[in-house]
């Protein structure tokens, strides 16, 4: 994508004007049409195509001091802040408390001086006046502070609701100086019994999950300056990166799981208690769990370009003997993600029985069993890799996320959807997402905008570059951002250098509206030797052509001599790129010639564009459509799609 200035005071991402740096080998844009002269057959004008997308001024700054690049990657001058935290934490089952005290190092490594920091404070949503949007079944105190000091002067302790507060500093802090922080707070881990994604929890007084649990310095990027968002329990988290030691103490016999490296023994002699030592170096949260019900069983996996790392699991008995082959499974799905984006970038593995569902924290999930784990353990590289804001772009994490358990296909068989729940989720995007994703999620619609539109989103991207193009990309892209902050604007243009391709159409339609494809076959006319195809697009938002046409019975071989494959003696799949549509015609006829009469013609045979009406998409009308699986590249009637 290039950049030129516009007339509102915003960037805007276009086809021309100033071209962006490549990066690595790129495949050259299709050529562009003249602007008014539609080619081939095309139909006259009947909609405008938009293939821009406005950057907002605060990309423009960074742009300007040199933190990012148009091109989507870090610039020279890019840099977050660091954080490090010591922190000492005491559970006491008896109470099911936790007292704690950390020191907190906050390195100035921007560019300004600071004279305030702000702190999050996310316990307090269990607080019975908290500003939460969750059911909480049981509420405790919160986040009881009761003593904090900044450079060793002493703060008075909040005691409000609050999940994010300002604190003036003693002294403004000047790049490259640090700051120290001191806190002593306690909390009640709150009871969770029936399981209400609360992202933590215990089980009695026996199994405990814990996170969100320690006072945090909030997110101060080149973007927003400090984070001001609060945690209200539907959105997830903005984190800085940074070193956590944290010191662990828990009776005597328990087993601990928790994010980052296990620096002591964790066998114990005859002493009432037992402190396990943990070390993380460079993430982004630290959670752990305790329990003396749990039993500690270890697998290994083999991460390309790294070696084999230690999987821990933490699990009550009934688990372990109900879930022999999870070890196995989280494995497999490190291996195979690693191998597809970038090497999983941790020291070990935890997974951690408790009333949680399913959540992630840097190198350990907590989950009960029932949640979908191909899914958590995908977040290690979004956002626990790639620090996106969660709280506000969801699809950079959940979206891609739900999207990486389609890669598990070599290793646990098919997991893409077959024709009849693609058929149900065909026009969700079109029907249901009336917010885009990169609006705060904050919408009626953010299950769909936050998982299943992306997921589709990624689906048609991979049907417009091609998948193993689109995942070389995005993995060049985490590569790029590893442990630090990017925005959708950066994604964006990213990956579009990366494909080497001119896709500011697509964001715009998926990102920034509702809009489908909606396609059709409007008429065909056989002949002999093939015939001619009329296809449309009713949808506001192009897709690229792709149709599967089939010979009548005893014609053939097929043949092809324009873009597409010979799929089998019988079939031939034809394509045309999404340029063709670029002029703003509705219809395209093909005449094609493949060697025998046309029998039969599906449009997007894949199932990979936006459309509410799939029995548009064949004909005759009334047939059953071809539905083409890619890889291995297979076609068979779709017997599960009905059309009344």
């Amino acid at each position: 994508m290039n950049i030129i200035r516009s007339s509102f005071a915003l960037f805007v991402l276009t086809v021309g004007g100033l071209s962006l740096a490549a990066r690595g080998p790129r495949q050259a844009p299709a050529p562009r049409p003249e602007s008014g002269t539609p080619p081939g057959n095309l139909q006259p004008q009947e909609r405008r195509i938009q293939r821009t997308v406005a950057v907002p001024d605060a990309l423009a700054n960074a742009y300007a001091a040199g933190t990012r690049n148009p091109d989507g990657s870090p610039g020279l001058e890019y840099w977050r802040l660091q954080v490090d935290y010591v922190i000492h934490a005491t559970l006491d089952p008896a109470t099911s408390v936790v007292t704690a005290s950390e020191s907190i190092v906050l390195h100035n490594t921007s560019g300004d001086v600071l004279d305030a920091v702000r702190m999050r404070f996310d316990q307090n949503l269990f607080r019975e006046d908290a500003a939460s949007r969750m059911d909480i079944p049981n509420h405790t105190g919160g986040m009881v502070v009761t003593a904090l000091s900044i450079d060793g002067v002493e703060i008075p302790v909040p005691t409000g609701p609050e999940t994010n507060r300002r604190f003036p500093l003693p002294e403004p802090l000047a790049p490259a100086d640090s700051s120290l922080i001191d806190v002593e707070w306690h909390f009640e881990v709150p009871l969770d019994d029936r399981s209400s994604s609360l992202r933590m929890g215990r089980w009695a007084d026996s199994v405990y999950q814990v996170a969100q649990w320690y006072p945090r310095v909030a997110v101060y990027d080149d973007l927003m300056g400090w984070d001001t968002a609060s945690y209200d329990g539907v959105w997830e988290f903005y984190n800085n990166f940074g070193r956590f030691e944290v010191f662990v103490d828990v009776p005597a016999g328990w087993l601990v799981g928790a994010t980052g490296a296990l620096l002591n023994d964790p066998r114990t002699d005859a002493s009432e208690r037992h402190v396990w030592h943990f070390v993380a170096d460079t993430v982004s949260d630290f959670a752990w769990a305790a329990s003396d019900r749990y039993e500690w069983q270890v697998a290994s996996a083999d991460i390309p370009g790294r070696g084999e790392i230690t999987v821990h699991l933490l699990q009550t008995a009934a688990s372990t003997a109900g879930y022999p082959s999870l070890g196995e499974e989280v494995s497999r799905y490190l291996e195979v993600y690693s191998q597809h984006l970038i090497p999983y970038p941790f020291p070990s593995f935890t997974v951690v029985e408790g009333p949680e569902l399913g959540m992630e924290y840097p190198g350990l999930i907590m989950s009960n069993g029932g949640g979908p784990l191909a899914h958590e353990v995908a977040h290690q590289w979004f956002p626990m890799t790639v620090g996106s804001d969660e709280t506000r772009v969801t699809f950079m994490d959940e979206g891609f996320a739900t999207a990486m358990t389609s890669l598990l296909s070599s290793y646990r068989g098919d997991t893409e959807p077959g024709p009849a729940r693609l058929q149900r989720q065909y026009g969700s995007p079109a029907r249901f997402a009336r917010f885009p994703p990169l609006l705060p999620a904050d919408d009626p619609d953010a299950q769909m905008t936050s998982y299943g539109k992306p997921r589709h989103m990624l689906r048609m991207l991979g049907g417009v570059v091609g998948d193993s193009v689109m995942w070389r990309a995005i993995g060049d892209y985490a590569a790029a951002w590893k442990f630090k902050h990017p925005s959708p604007w950066d994604l964006m243009a990213f990956v579009s250098n990366a494909v080497g391709q001119d896709l500011g159409w697509f964001w715009h339609y998926w990102l920034f509206t509702h809009a489908g494809v909606e396609g059709s076959i409007v008429g065909v006319e056989p002949d002999p030797q093939g015939g001619s195809v009329t296809v449309r697009q009713d949808g506001d938002m192009p897709s690229p052509v792709v149709l599967a046409v089939q010979c009548t019975p005893g014609g053939g071989p097929a043949r092809l001599s324009g873009p597409g494959y010979v799929l089998d003696d019988s079939t031939v799949v034809v394509t045309r790129p999404v340029d063709v549509w670029f002029p703003g015609a509705r219809e395209l006829t093909l005449d094609l010639d493949i060697g025998c009469e046309i029998a039969q013609v599906t449009w997007d045979p894949a199932r990979r564009f936006s459309d509410q009406d799939a029995c548009d998409n064949m004909w005759p009308r009334g047939s059953r459509p071809v539905f083409v699986r890619e890889w291995p590249p297979t076609a068979r009637v779709d017997a599960e799609l009905s059309c009344g």
